[in-house]
Parts: structure tokens; C-alpha cells; sequence
């Protein structure tokens, strides 16, 4: 299981998203349509393994069978709102240390931050909200939390389990400067995966966050303005 995550790990985003080389990045539809198959495509591979060779009830595996479906939104909300509100108090105390700690004054945003800022074409907003609304939260809560803590916990403590997942899925964002936000966000992924035994849950909350992300960087310019204005 190990092996397999640390392989997937690798794989995700560095094959498919350009370098940060200076200020050249640009989104597009087909940029993100292609990140969008890779996610679908390694999540695919994860699942014929995980039913194709191993043989697993993949409902039964992931808990699909234990909740209605009307259900999974609710318990997504209730885990996702206080849950959002304490990464964002952890990273706001964090950030300074961590500003002091690698001896910078502010963070620098991330290229595809800037990106997502530059108001993208309509094609390429909607290819975006796909990448993260659907293909992110898929794949990396079938691997880390289907698959890595699922397999981990049989042979460790849940809580041990819980954090190693969450460590992995914060290394692979490579973001020094939210690795702790992103560590606390994999732990409730995970507690409410573990609470509610349906992995769709942390599935809609990942959508949840992330879509909220998503929203934030494409109209905070154009709200700003407004309140300029106002």
C-alpha cells in the first residue's frame, strides 16, 4: 500500500501541470482537461486493482451501501463547515511562524493561485471547477483515504493510520506554507470517513472545500473592486 500511494504521489500534478517558471503560466480548458483525465485515469487504475486483481465488493469496501444517498451531502455539510472554519484559524496562527521560520515577510501565492486570479475564459473556469470539483476530490480521497488509511489501520491504530495518510496527502500539494492547514483538513477528511464509514462523505467535502477555494480566487478581485467602490 505504501508503495503503491508513494508511486501514485509522485504521479500526481508534476507529469501533467507545467513548472513555475516565471510569470509565463497560463490556465487553459485543455491544461486542465488533461489533469482532469489523469486524476480519472489513476483513480481508474487504483479501482481495477483494488476489483480487478484483488477481488474486492468495491460498495462494500468503501461503505457506499450504508447510508441513502441523500444523506452523504448532509453529513458532508455538518463535517465540512466548523471543519473549514478551524483550518483557516490554524493556518492564520501558523502563518507567521512559518513566514519566520523560511525568513519571509509574506507568503508568495502560488502560480496557479495567480493564474486562477487572472479572470480565465469560461471554457477554462468550467474545465477548473471539473479538475477540483470532481477529479481532485475522487481521486485523492479514493487513494489516501480509501485505499492508504483503510489499509494502514488494519495493521496500526486508527489514529496513526489517520495521521500518516494525512501526511501524505498534505506532501503531495508541495506548499511548504500550507502543509499544516492541509495535514489538518486530511485528519478530518479522515475522522469523518472513519465516523460515517462511507467514503463518499469525505468525497463531497473535499468537492465542498475545494469549489470554495476555487470561487474565492476567481470573483475576491471583482468583489474587492466592488467594495472599493462602494
Amino acid at each position: 500500500a505504501l508503495a503503491t500511494v508513494a508511486v501514485l504521489s509522485l504521479l500526481m500534478g508534476p507529469l501533467v501541470m507545467p513548472p513555475e517558471s516565471g510569470e509565463t503560466f497560463q490556465l487553459s480548458a485543455n491544461l486542465m482537461l488533461m489533469q482532469l483525465v489523469f486524476q480519472l485515469g489513476m483513480a481508474g487504475l487504483l479501482l481495477f486493482y483494488l476489483a480487478g486483481v484483488r477481488g474486492f465488493n468495491l460498495l462494500s469496501l468503501f461503505g457506499l451501501k450504508r447510508q441513502r444517498m441523500v444523506m452523504v451531502p448532509v453529513w458532508a455539510l455538518l463535517w465540512i463547515v466548523p471543519g473549514t472554519l478551524l483550518v483557516g484559524l490554524v493556518n492564520y496562527l501558523t502563518m507567521p511562524w512559518l513566514l519566520g521560520l523560511l525568513g519571509q515577510s509574506e507568503a508568495s501565492p502560488q502560480l496557479i493561485v495567480k493564474a486562477l486570479g487572472q479572470s480565465p475564459d469560461a471554457m477554462t473556469k468550467l474545465a477548473v471547477v471539473l479538475c477540483v470539483g470532481l477529479g481532485a476530490p475522487f481521486m485523492e480521497e479514493l487513494v489516501f483515504r480509501g485505499f492508504l488509511y483503510s489499509v494502514a489501520k488494519r495493521f496500526t491504530h486508527w489514529s496513526y493510520a489517520a495521521l500518516g495518510s494525512a501526511l501524505f496527502f498534505a506532501s503531495v500539494h508541495g506548499n511548504v506554507m500550507s502543509f499544516v492547514p492541509l495535514t489538518l483538513l486530511g485528519l478530518l477528511f479522515t475522522a469523518a470517513y472513519e465516523q460515517t464509514k462511507n467514503l463518499l462523505v469525505p468525497m463531497v467535502m473535499h468537492a465542498m472545500f475545494n469549489l470554495c477555494q476555487v470561487a474565492l480566487m476567481f470573483y475576491a478581485p471583482q468583489l474587492a473592486q466592488y467594495l472599493d467602490k462602494a
